[in-house]
């Protein structure tokens, strides 16, 4: 599979995923559902736009026929299930604790970062949140957990 192939198909997975989760918003209260769901109709519409470009060039290419027996669900949906797994990660442990042994685990292991580089980013985005949180006064979702 061409790397157009696999960008077309991971693009829209994200388009479905981000409908689903606009899906799930619409089930917030009236105060809460603002932001998800502003964030992902936004994001709905632009992988929508993404994937409607990739397609046209893919369909510009010669050999289209070949390129659609070649394409492949798992190479998407390898970096789908990591975006589950941080959300599952969230749920059970918290916001917090989730997204730093996200980020260790994916920049190690599918980025190929020195153990270095890894905790230095990791530092970096959890003091980032960190200072978001206490400016904007937001409370991050708690785990199961406790």
């Amino acid at each position: 599979m061409s790397k157009l192939a696999g960008s077309t198909l991971f693009s829209f997975c994200l388009f479905l995923l981000f409908g689903a989760l606009a899906l799930e918003a619409m089930t917030f209260s009236r105060l809460a559902k603002f932001f998800p769901l502003y964030i992902t109709v936004a994001g709905a519409i632009l992988c929508l736009i993404y994937t409607i470009i990739l397609l046209r060039t893919l369909v510009k290419k010669e050999g289209l026929p070949e390129e659609l027996k070649k394409l492949q669900f798992t190479k998407p949906l390898k970096y789908l299930s990591w975006l589950l797994g941080y959300v599952v990660l969230v749920y059970i442990v918290g916001f917090l604790v989730a997204t730093g042994l996200f980020l260790a685990a994916f920049l190690y292991l599918e980025s190929k970062f020195s153990v270095v580089k890894t905790a230095i980013s990791i530092s970096i985005v959890l003091v980032c949140l960190i200072l978001f949180s206490d400016v904007m006064n937001l409370y991050w979702p708690k785990s199961l957990l406790g």
